[in-house]
């Protein structure tokens, strides 16, 4: 056996192992072409089932709206027929605490535009200021300036304070 014959006997296993690797890659395609197929058809199919469900669901929603809004159709009717047989029926009746929230509301928002200070805790507006420090710095300087009556309006006035309610004894900074 030649070299030549060795050569094309060579050639010729290459070709059949080419053939051979050609067919299994055209049988792995067919394959993965069929699960392709299989997948969609199982895809469209829970598709639909949940297309049907949601419809379900939805009419289900429809007729539990439509039964709530008859009910408040029912009662508006009830409401309605009870104002027209009882004349004081459209009178609001207060009772005392809710009068008395209802002031506190309007009181709350006069002080407010009335830019008045209140208790955030009581809303009352008997209020005082307590120092928390007496400042040296401003005693000083208003020493220096004022002489004797300044050293003591320095030493009281001081920018970090608190105010303190006198109904509930609540404090906060300023």
């Amino acid at each position: 056996m030649g070299l030549k014959d060795f050569m094309k006997k060579m050639a010729d296993k290459q070709s059949e192992s080419n053939e051979k690797i050609k067919s299994k890659i055209e049988e792995g395609k067919e394959e993965i072409r069929e699960r392709n197929e299989k997948a969609k058809e199982k895809i469209k199919a829970n598709n639909e089932k949940y297309a049907q469900k949601r419809a379900e669901k939805a009419a289900l929603y429809e007729k539990k709206q439509a039964e709530k809004d008859k009910k408040i159709s029912d009662i508006n009717d009830k409401i309605n027929k009870i104002r027209a047989n009882n004349p004081n029926a459209g009178k609001i009746v207060l009772s005392e605490k809710a009068k008395e929230k209802e002031y506190q509301k309007e009181r709350l928002k006069q002080l407010k535009r009335d830019h008045i200070p209140f208790c955030p805790k009581c809303k009352s507006t008997q209020l005082t200021f307590v120092n928390k420090k007496l400042s040296i710095g401003r005693a000083l300087l208003g020493g220096a300036a004022l002489g004797e009556t300044g050293a003591i309006l320095g030493g009281i006035t001081s920018k970090k304070g608190k105010v303190k309610c006198l109904n509930c004894g609540h404090t906060w900074k300023l």
